[in-house]
């Protein structure tokens, strides 16, 4: 894993772009890009220099919609966004009253390549959107010929998908394939709660759980836990940190808040290599997104994480 010093970094964001639909504990609903679309939009938002490369697919119907919104941003190359004549893939996202949600997907997009991503990124973060996004071979394969970071976010390989596009956790069959291709592992506590049975978001039972994962091949596994913080673990048997949750008073969409924090914590960890500063960083960007719906509000989002007051030193496990 080599991490980058340079004031340009390469950065590719691989894993599919979906429309989302989604309907608050009140009834209230609203649409809008989602997937990658967030870590796309935070990444935006903090880069003032380099190259970002979208790797991913957008249906006919939602390809004027995105290059409104992304195609005048510099640091965007979309070269290896593939256009398809098919409809983009919607996902309807139910929240209820505790904050859970219930998923479906109105189909199941193919795999997406990384063959060319060697050759044009510093690093790389793979975010697992539906599941689907890439092949595990493909996977070890790319792993073999990159040199740089990889970031991943597990997210929908904790789900199954029933034959009505409905989503459920289970343990992904494979999880130790997916997971052995990562330098950095993000999952929320469901979702690790899927590989090792976790219960309950003490942190130092938590920071527990990860000793399994990191034998399959993860330096550095980040689990977040919403209103609990965030568990860091670094390498077994190593470190173990708990960052204590950013307090805000108007939540408004929680949606994309894990994207937002990984696209800024590797941001940051390309410029600092420093995983707990940069968590910081990401979870202060994190509460600002929660703060509202869709993409619109990332033009705004730096000024918003820059008005949250937040102590939320490390804390040693």
């Amino acid at each position: 894993m080599t991490v980058s010093s340079e004031k340009s970094p390469r950065i590719a964001v691989a894993g599919h772009l979906v429309y989302d639909e989604i309907v608050f504990p009140n009834g209230t609903a609203t649409s809008a890009f989602g997937g990658i679309t967030y870590n796309l939009a935070a990444m935006c938002a903090i880069m003032t220099e380099g190259r970002l490369f979208p790797v991913c697919e957008i249906g006919s119907d939602r390809r004027e919609a995105f290059d409104k919104y992304f195609g005048n941003l510099k640091i965007l190359d979309d070269s290896f966004v593939k256009h398809t004549d098919k409809p983009t893939v919607v996902n309807r996202l139910v929240y209820d009253r505790s904050g859970e949600r219930k998923e479906w997907n109105s189909r199941i997009p193919g795999h997406l390549s990384l063959e060319i991503l060697p050759d044009l990124a510093d690093c790389a973060l793979l975010n697992f959107i539906s599941g689907d996004d890439f092949n595990p071979d493909d996977l070890n394969r790319f792993r073999d010929s990159f040199d740089g970071i990889i970031y991943m976010d597990y997210h929908s390989l904790s789900l199954g998908r029933s034959p009505d596009g409905s989503r459920f956790f289970r343990k992904h069959p494979q999880w130790r394939d997916y997971v052995a291709v990562a330098d950095i592992l993000q999952l929320n506590l469901t979702e690790i709660s899927t590989i090792h049975n976790t219960r309950g978001s003490d942190p130092k039972s938590v920071a527990e759980s990860c000793e399994g994962i990191h034998d399959s091949g993860p330096d550095t596994i980040i689990v977040t836990m919403g209103e609990n913080g965030i568990v860091v673990s670094a390498n077994s048997g190593g470190d173990r940190f708990h960052i204590p949750a950013v307090r805000i008073e108007n939540e408004v969409d929680a949606t994309g808040c894990g994207d937002t924090l990984a696209a800024v914590t590797l941001y940051h960890y390309l410029k600092t290599d420093d995983i707990l500063k940069s968590l910081k960083a990401g979870s202060l960007w994190a509460a600002a997104k929660a703060t509202f719906s869709g993409l619109d509000g990332f033009a705004d989002i730096e000024k918003i994480a820059s008005r949250i007051e937040s102590n939320i030193d490390p804390i040693i496990l």
